[in-house]
């Protein structure tokens, strides 16, 4: 009768004799009870569905004596997607957290763990947090948005023991995921600042960075199967690997003639199976796309925070400024990394440049120092002798300019120490000078002079003898606060004192404090 009804409904609606207005007026009418009507079985079928399984659930657990963890994930699940069906946010909520729940108490298999096993939970969860997150996001319960991604991340996040390697790493893989996928839920979300400020845990650009961290993890785990398996080809053909019956199950293809079937797989084939997958993946590119990624949110959310504007000469708006800048220099740095491992050398030497200008203005020479060794390195790579030198030199500064390592007791400070030092920075700004020296074939196209009967590399080891007798007799300062003012060798020769003792070249360190 209401299929009848709404024929004759659909048929008047369409009257070419109505106009707009009147067809409006009559849908409105019309079809709006015949809408809440239809919707009203909807949800009346709905729940006599949700409430047949929560019977089953009961006589399952009177039958066996407690239910299975597995059947409670699977029916939670199922109540959720019925109570979406009703529009019953709260409810969809509730049986989703309720299905998460479950999930934890699932067996990963004894005594070891079953890397099939724990991958299918995973991806399990996986789907419920999503779609969790996407119905807390959508009420907009902030808090429990920040509640239900730290609890998901800290039950499914640790890696169990005993899984192989491949399994370690596609599972570095999946944790990658979810904070790319949390990054972006929250970023299209209307989640406010003040909110973002408060849990920065949960800031797009900090989610994103924390993905690329884990997929640098999961690329030096890569390269260790690889190293392993001898650089040959892949263990396994994956093309014979399909997608199993249920979700984030796999299972070989077997193909009988014109028949196609099936098998399982055991564990060591499924460790084979992502270990030949990990060899697909350019993770190179999949970690600099994370940190692009990342710098542009960056960007985009530093635009939203200046909003209402702050005043650039406040000391909050300097404070705010450093704050971002700072993050700026170091995405910067992570992505010159990954030019570097890519090789794009030219492209690594500009944005190394970029901040190693940022931490020189600011005056962080930890950062400085890292920054500038990873430059120089590229420099070389590129034959950029004359920079390559002054960045040696200007190494040699931030070694002074630290405080003393005998005062610190924390681990990344003595590594510091032991980069920055000083005796270590004076011979390679020696060496790279001896490069310079040697480097170029015609004698008009060096920066110095040398005469005929000392060779450029005796010099230069004169020269840092010297220099280091000078420093070991002169009393050292606490710290070099120095200023670089203009960075060009030839400049600074020019200023030099001239030539002493019968035409004697130019010591490296009297031409590091002009």
């Amino acid at each position: 009768m209401h299929c009848r009804y709404l024929c004759l409904v659909s048929r008047r609606v369409v009257d070419a004799s109505l106009s707009p207005e009147e067809r409006r007026q009559y849908q409105d009418a019309e079809l709006g009870p015949l809408g809440q009507l239809v919707t009203d079985a909807a949800a009346a079928y709905y729940a006599a569905a949700a409430e047949r399984l929560r019977q089953k659930q009961l006589d399952l657990a009177a039958a066996l004596g407690s239910s299975p963890p597995e059947v409670n994930a699977a029916i939670a699940f199922k109540l959720a997607v019925l109570a979406e069906f009703r529009q019953d946010w709260l409810a969809a909520v509730s049986s989703y957290q309720a299905a998460a729940a479950a999930l934890q108490g699932v067996p990963l298999g004894r005594p070891t763990v079953s890397c099939q096993r724990h991958a299918e939970v995973t991806a399990v969860a996986e789907i419920v947090h999503f779609k969790a997150m996407m119905l807390l996001l959508h009420q907009q319960r902030y808090a429990e948005v920040v509640q239900q991604l730290r609890g998901h991340l800290a039950t499914f996040g640790p890696t169990p023991d005993g899984l192989p390697l491949a399994a370690v790493a596609a599972h570095h893989g999946w944790l990658a995921r979810q904070y790319q996928a949390a990054a972006e839920m929250v970023a299209m979300s209307r989640m406010d600042q003040a909110t973002l400020q408060a849990h920065k845990d949960v800031s797009p650009c900090y989610l994103l960075m924390s993905a690329a961290q884990i997929a640098v993890t999961r690329k030096a785990l890569a390269d260790q199967l690889h190293h392993l398996r001898g650089y040959g080809p892949p263990p396994l053909d994956v093309s014979s690997v399909r997608k199993g019956r249920y979700l984030g199950q796999v299972e070989f293809k077997k193909v009988d003639g014109t028949a196609v079937g099936h098998s399982d797989m055991t564990d060591a084939q499924f460790a084979l199976y992502l270990e030949a997958e990990e060899r697909r993946i350019n993770h190179n590119q999949q970690v600099l796309d994370l940190l692009l990624q990342a710098q542009t949110m960056h960007l985009k959310q530093t635009g939203q925070s200046a909003a209402p504007p702050i005043a650039a000469g406040t000391a909050v708006g300097r404070s705010v400024k450093a704050a971002a800048d700072r993050l700026q220099a170091r995405l910067t740095w992570l992505i010159a990394e990954q030019h570097v491992d890519t090789h794009n050398l030219t492209a690594a030497r500009k944005l190394l440049l970029q901040t190693v200008y940022t931490y020189r203005r600011d005056g962080w020479d930890a950062l400085l120092l890292q920054s500038l060794l990873l430059l120089r390195d590229v420099c070389q790579r590129l034959k950029l002798h004359q920079e390559a030198l002054l960045h040696s030199l200007e190494l040699a500064c931030v070694a002074d300019s630290l405080p003393s390592s005998a005062n610190s007791n924390s681990q990344p400070a003595a590594t510091l120490h032991e980069l920055a030092d000083h005796e270590q920075a004076i011979g390679l700004a020696a060496a790279a000078l001896a490069s310079m020296l040697t480097g170029p074939g015609d004698k008009k196209g060096s920066i110095m002079k040398t005469s005929s009967n000392v060779s450029p590399g005796d010099r230069v080891t004169a020269a840092a003898d010297e220099a280091q007798q000078r420093h070991a007799n002169s009393p050292t300062p606490s710290a070099w606060h120095y200023t670089v003012q203009q960075l060009d060798l030839s400049a600074a020769l020019q200023q030099a004192p001239a030539q002493e003792d019968g035409g004697r070249a130019t010591n490296v360190a009297d031409v590091l404090q002009q």
